[in-house]
């Protein structure tokens, strides 16, 4: 069973960071050591700093009842949303990613957006899981860059009722 709840104040744990720094080039982030040790620094002390940036909306997945990663809307330049997903690797190839995309699309009201984005990088090591689960659940791809940083983009447009 796959339950999204919605994190209000999501803040930096050991546990993100280190998957985040381990799998930097699937999410086209760059971690500098002197970023990870000030982020690492503040977990430590008890004083995490957010996660997310206050333009976005992050949602906590849980399977059953353990936290398995986040589903992450971040605003673009063009006021759409992109959607950006977070499992942690013990969770990956279970099918828990595609279900809670599924639930967050059917259950998240989104009529405020236009569209929905994703961007998946060639980086990516699971990259043909991402688009599946992304077509599976009604994005289109759209285009294609290759412009140093390789990565496809995925739409999916709103329909409000």
């Amino acid at each position: 069973m796959i339950q999204i709840v919605e994190e209000r104040d999501p803040r930096w744990t050991l546990r993100h960071l280190e998957h985040l720094k381990k799998n930097q080039l699937a999410y086209g982030i760059k971690i500098s050591e002197n970023i990870y040790f000030e982020v690492f620094k503040n977990i430590e002390e008890g004083i995490p700093t957010e996660r997310c940036e206050t333009s976005s909306k992050c949602f906590n997945i849980f399977y059953k009842t353990e936290y398995i990663g986040d589903i992450v809307l971040a605003k673009t330049f063009e006021d759409d949303r992109e959607l950006d997903i977070f499992v942690f690797d013990e969770y990956s190839g279970k099918g828990y990613t595609k279900k809670a995309v599924k639930k967050f699309l059917e259950c998240y009201d989104l009529q405020s957006d236009k569209k929905l984005q994703a961007i998946v990088r060639d980086s990516n090591n699971h990259k043909p899981k991402v688009v599946n689960i992304l077509e599976s659940n009604g994005f289109v791809k759209i285009s294609r860059t290759d412009d140093g940083d390789l990565f496809e983009r995925f739409n999916r447009e709103i329909i409000n009722s």
